[in-house]
Order: structure tokens, then C-alpha cells, then sequence
């Protein structure tokens, strides 16, 4: 099913959003009373989709960012290369996050939106209809969910830093979890199959309000996002000179084979192979590459922090919404929380993503119609993760040259815990 989704997703995306821009053309220029007459059930089972996505996705980034916490807090048990190679990570999300948050702000702060003809409040329907009444109940619940996000996170976080030390109770409860995560996860794969006919329903709402001024957002979205993209994997070929130590054209050589198998792939897991390869050309000791690799690519997924500002501010600036420091804060360390708890799979980054725009109140129908073009910032999403591990070995081959650390470090637990 995973192999299936894989390709489904992207292409099934690309033909709902095709098939929304066709109709919704249609009737903007047409004006059919038939086709205006299916806007408000389009709309609805749109909403029924987002809301329940969500009520599952919730779940799944609470039981993952718990397994998640219980083995990062392993790692200072587990051994130095783990601990240092997870500050490095730290540093530079940070700094990537804040290179994004500048260029994303610069970019869209002065977007013209008359000038794109982008009107971003729902379609007026008849208010007393019933199909409306169950629109509006919708929205209510997923109000709600928002609300909540954020104290169940926090509650997840302070649980997994209380239960830690118990060792009975841990062990117990991550078998639990990692259950449950199969379960849960096994229902999101199958409500992906529905994601097409809810980006089809999407895009023809907004398309039918809007016309061709979509197609002028959505290239801004993915060139933008693209080319936020390629700047941070450029920063990261600096670092890797600076503070690796290793030449740019060495770094090339050695992360080019890894970053052809992200490309090819779009997922992070599928390049640990490569990457163990890439590790070793880098002057990464065996020793070394066996205990960091896995648990690096296990975690660290900066695309989410450095891609989705960029997001946040587009959807803020077409729905009209102000941004203020405390809501952007909220979102940039909900979004961090979140990126150690997501799997590199194609499209999960999405899911566990949704949440979090949810709580920052941005629209989750803005977020799945622009989530639907990313065929091709998946890529370059994939090739940034891939170039930061990369980053972190090499940064981690300069304080261990003779393996003297990966010698006083035993992380078979950390190794059994990480199919989590």
C-alpha cells in the first residue's frame, strides 16, 4: 500500500487539482446555475475530508512525537556521536529557519493580491440550507481541534519527560504506541485514497470564485517555495566548507549519489543506503556512519521548518490575516516540535503539518489545495534533508577523526527503539 501511495498521492493530487481547474473555469465564465448549484456540496465534502484527516492526523503526531521524545531523551544514554550530531541539527534548523522566515516575509509581504484577483472568503450560499448548517458544524469542530492542539502537545511533551525514568511504564506504554501507530497510520493511508476528489473539490470551489487567478498564485507558491529550497541547500554546501571542513566540490561528490536516490524517491528513508555510502566517502568511520546515520535519518526532517514559513506566510497574506510575533513563535515551535516526529515518507510531512497551521488558524482548505502542487518541492524537500545529514556527518567526522568517541558509545537501544 506504502509503494502505491507513493505514486498515488503526487499524480492523484495533480489529477484532482486538474479536474477542480477545468470545472471551476467553467463555471466562472459560464456562470451555470447547475454548476454554481454543486459549489456548496463541493464544498462540504471537502470539509468532511479535512475534518476527518484531521481527527486521525491528531492522534498520529501525538503517539509519534511521544515515541519520538522517548528515544531522543535515550540519547545522552546512548552516546556522544548521537547528543553532538542532534545539537549540530539544532544549530542549524535554527539558522535555516530564520534564513526562510526572512525570505518568506521579503517575498510575500508586498504580494499583490488585486492585481491576482485572489478572494479568499468562502462562497456565499444560503445560509438556512441544510448542506450549509453542516458546513458550519464542521467548522465548529474543527475550531475546536484547533484549540486543543496545543495544550495536547504540551501535555505529551511534560508526559514522556515524566514517564521517562519509570521503566516498566515506558516500556509498556512506547509498545503501545508503536501498535497504535501501525493502526492509525494504516487509516490515513487509506483516506489518502480520497485526497484526490477532496483537491478536486478544492481547487473547484476556489477556481469558481477566483478563475485563472489560482494558476498565478500557484506558480508563485511553488517557485517560491523552491527557491527557498535551493537557498538553504546552498547554505548547507557553505557549512559543510566552513564548518565540515570539507571542500565544496568533495561534498558534492560525496552527497551526489545520496541526493539522486532523494530525488528519485522523495523519501528520506529510502536514501539511508546511500547515505551510509556518502558517510564513508566523507571520511566517516564505519563505526561512526552505522551508530549516526540511521538515528539522523530517522529525525531530522528540516525541510518541514524551512519550507512551511514560507507557506504560512502566503496563506496569512491571502486570507488576510495578521502576523504577529506570538503567532509566528507559536508556529515556528509547534512546527519544530513536530518535525522530530514525522516519518520520512513522501507526503507525512504534510499530515503532520496540518495540525499546526490548524493551530496558527490559517485554513486548512488554503493548505491542502497549495500541499497538492508539491510534486515538485517534495523533491527538493527530500534533497535538502538528505544534504543536512550530510552537513551533520561531516561536522561530526572533525570530533571523531579516529573513531575515539564511537568507541565509548553502545546505541543498541537507541538501534532497537528507532522502527518506532
Amino acid at each position: 500500500m506504502k509503494e502505491k501511495l507513493k505514486w498515488f498521492i503526487p499524480l492523484g493530487s495533480l489529477m484532482g487539482l486538474g479536474l477542480g481547474i477545468v470545472v471551476g473555469l467553467l463555471t466562472h465564465a459560464t456562470s451555470s446555475f447547475v454548476l454554481r448549484g454543486l459549489i456548496p456540496y463541493a464544498e462540504l465534502a471537502a470539509k468532511i475530508w479535512i475534518v476527518l484527516l484531521l481527527v486521525i492526523a491528531l492522534p498520529l503526531v501525538v503517539i509519534h512525537l511521544f515515541g519520538s521524545i522517548m528515544r531522543l531523551a535515550s540519547t545522552r544514554l546512548g552516546g556522544k556521536l548521537v547528543f553532538y550530531g542532534l545539537l549540530v541539527h539544532v544549530i542549524l534548523l535554527t539558522t535555516c529557519t530564520l534564513l526562510s522566515i526572512i525570505i518568506s516575509y521579503a517575498i510575500t509581504s508586498d504580494l499583490n493580491l488585486k492585481l491576482l484577483g485572489f478572494v479568499a472568503s468562502p462562497f456565499q450560499t444560503d445560509d438556512r440550507s441544510a448542506v450549509q448548517h453542516l458546513i458550519n458544524y464542521l467548522g465548529i469542530m474543527q475550531r475546536t481541534v484547533a484549540q486543543l492542539i496545543v495544550p495536547v502537545m504540551v501535555f505529551v511533551v511534560l508526559f514522556s519527560i515524566g514517564v521517562f525514568k519509570v521503566q516498566r511504564v515506558k516500556q509498556r506504554l512506547v509498545v503501545l504506541a508503536k501498535t497504535w501507530s501501525q493502526k492509525i497510520f494504516s487509516v490515513v493511508n487509506l483516506v489518502f485514497y480520497m485526497l484526490p476528489f477532496a483537491v478536486a473539490c478544492l481547487t473547484f470551489v476556489m477556481v469558481s470564485k477566483n478563475g485563472m487567478s489560482l494558476g498565478g498564485i500557484a506558480g508563485f507558491y511553488v517557485l517560491g517555495v523552491c527557491g527557498i529550497l535551493v537557498v538553504a541547500i546552498l547554505f548547507l554546501f557553505g557549512v559543510a566548507h566552513i564548518a565540515g571542513g570539507t571542500s565544496v566540490l568533495s561534498f558534492l561528490r560525496a552527497i551526489f549519489p545520496a541526493q539522486l536516490v532523494a530525488f528519485s524517491t522523495c523519501s528520506s528513508l529510502a536514501c539511508l543506503p546511500a547515505l551510509l555510502v556518502s558517510a564513508r566517502k566523507l571520511g566517516v568511520s564505519s563505526t561512526t556512519a552505522g551508530i549516526t546515520i540511521p538515528f539522523f535519518v530517522s529525525f531530522f526532517r528540516i525541510n518541514l521548518m524551512v519550507a512551511n514559513p514560507f507557506s504560512f506566510f502566503l496563506l496569512s497574506s491571502l486570507y488576510g490575516l495578521p502576523v504577529d510575533a506570538t503567532n509566528l513563535l507559536s508556529f515556528i515551535a509547534l512546527m519544530m516540535v513536530t518535525s522530530f516526529a514525522s516519518p520520512g515518507l513522501p507526503q507525512m510531512g504534510n499530515v503532520y503539518s496540518l495540525p499546526v497551521f490548524l493551530a496558527a488558524g490559517i485554513p486548512l482548505e488554503g493548505v491542502l489545495v497549495l500541499k497538492a502542487l508539491d510534486a515538485i518541492p517534495d523533491v527538493f524537500k527530500t534533497i535538502l534533508n538528505v544534504t543536512e545529514v550530510g552537513v551533520v556527518s561531516s561536522i561530526i567526522m572533525r570530533w571523531d577523526k579516529e573513531g575515539s568517541l564511537s568507541q565509548q558509545t553502545n546505541l543498541s537501544r537507541v538501534h532497537s527503539e528507532t522502527s518506532l
